[in-house]
């Protein structure tokens, strides 16, 4: 029996490029068949088409980070692709305060002390590299802040917001810090470009709050964050810090999420905001407008902002989801807890009794992604990776580049660091 033909160069890239986003292994595997499938994935050229076959389709979620409850724990990455990594060694137990374009912002645990001598670091999980930001200036109002959260993020993303995020993870970037005390916000924006933080933008405001289990969004050029403003009553509020003009103002959430806080008003902050309702930011994934999710007696409550006819913004309500139709019944059993949101995909996460599960409402998908609970909160990590497969032009012979596709599979599957292993679309 004659053997088959040996399929053409065009033939084997159509099927390469038609490889998921969110399963890097799989190309590796597929180039570890033979040498003309290892030249194909390797050539420069299928990088760029694979590159502009799937920029404009959503950016997967490789994999979440969980931080976990209780001060001994530390942040743990739990990975729903084929993608593997692992936080930083060492002997710091880090807890994740944001994941955007590409990068994760950690931070030792040690955290709720403060960020002035605390270690912030922006970490790469595709290459492992990680830079260790450099200590907060010391200004009489930080050394009083009672709350604050952080955000990184694309220094493309501000101004003319011309980077489509599709190969911006190894470019400049920004860290937006902000902090509050009894009577002021200050916000500092570290640049990676000048290598240093910017002198504070502060602002007088009484009696916030910043949810440090709550990650910010990034709306055009503002980045949000959750927070409670209690006086005689509890009222929820979004700080809104615009990147461009550096300026800082507060949005007002809709009066009736104060009153399902009632039963946890007269708690100690700290115990209220574990055991009270959890209102998490939200993007739109079709014209990334700033919204936000809230479960109520196991229903999910989706609001978003939108311009009344007179161009003022308010909140309308966009949808109601009973979770109870969509989770299995022993989830259902003592209580569901909202704790995450992929911007952009609209897949939200749930902590339940039996473990933590992913709900896509769009196509009302659910998943289970970790058997345990205790978490308090997750951070999806969402990028393109195609996996480095070097070059044919070594002068290498075919053994030899299979077994190099071998071996970076065998890192793959491992979570075992490799600088050249994988590269960003």
């Amino acid at each position: 029996m004659p053997p088959p033909p040996i399929l053409a160069d065009d033939v084997i890239e159509e099927v390469l490029l038609r490889i998921p986003l969110d399963d890097p292994a799989s190309l590796v595997r597929a180039a570890a068949v033979c040498k003309p499938w290892c030249r194909v994935a390797s050539d420069p050229g299928f990088r760029a088409r694979f590159r502009e076959r799937h920029h404009l389709a959503a950016t997967p979620v490789l994999g979440v980070l969980c931080n976990l409850s209780g001060r001994a724990g530390t942040a743990r990455l739990v990975t729903t692709s084929s993608f593997r990594a692992h936080l930083p060694g060492g002997r710091r137990h880090w807890r994740v305060l944001d994941s955007r374009h590409g990068r994760v912002l950690l931070v030792n645990l040690d955290w709720e002390l403060g960020p002035v001598g605390s270690t912030l670091v922006v970490w790469d999980p595709v290459t492992g590299d990680r830079l260790e930001l450099p200590e907060l200036p010391s200004h009489p109002e930080t050394l009083r802040w009672t709350s604050w959260n952080a955000a990184v993020l694309c220094a493309g993303a501000v101004g003319s917001g011309a980077c489509d995020h599709v190969d911006c993870r190894r470019g400049p970037f920004l860290v937006a810090l902000v902090g509050v005390n009894s009577d002021e916000v200050s916000v500092h924006v570290y640049s990676s470009e000048l290598g240093q933080w910017s002198l504070p933008t502060s602002c007088g405001q009484e009696h916030i709050d910043l949810d440090y289990l709550a990650r910010g969004s990034l709306v055009g050029n503002a980045v949000h964050f959750m927070c409670e403003i209690c006086i005689r009553t509890l009222r929820y509020e979004i700080l809104k810090y615009d990147l461009s003009t550096r300026e800082i103002s507060m949005i007002h959430l809709p009066y009736e999420l104060s009153l399902w806080a009632l039963p946890v008003i007269d708690l100690p902050l700290r115990r209220r905001r574990e055991v009270g309702p959890r209102i998490l930011l939200t993007t739109s994934a079709d014209d990334g407008g700033l919204g936000f999710a809230i479960v109520h007696d196991s229903i999910l409550y989706q609001w978003e902002r939108k311009a009344g006819p007179d161009g003022a913004f308010g909140w309308a309500q966009k949808s109601v989801t009973e979770l109870q139709t969509l989770l299995p019944a022993d989830a259902m059993s003592i209580s569901t807890e909202l704790v995450g949101f992929a911007d952009g995909v609209g897949i939200f996460f749930v902590e339940t009794v039996n473990g933590l599960f992913s709900i896509d409402l769009k196509s009302g998908q659910v998943k289970k992604v970790h058997n345990d609970s205790g978490i308090r909160n997750v951070v999806p990590y969402m990028s393109l990776c195609l996996p480095g497969l070097g070059s044919v032009s070594t002068g290498e012979g075919p053994g030899q580049l299979v077994l190099q596709a071998h071996e970076r599979h065998r890192l793959l599957v491992q979570g075992l660091p490799n600088q050249d292993l994988s590269e960003s679309l």
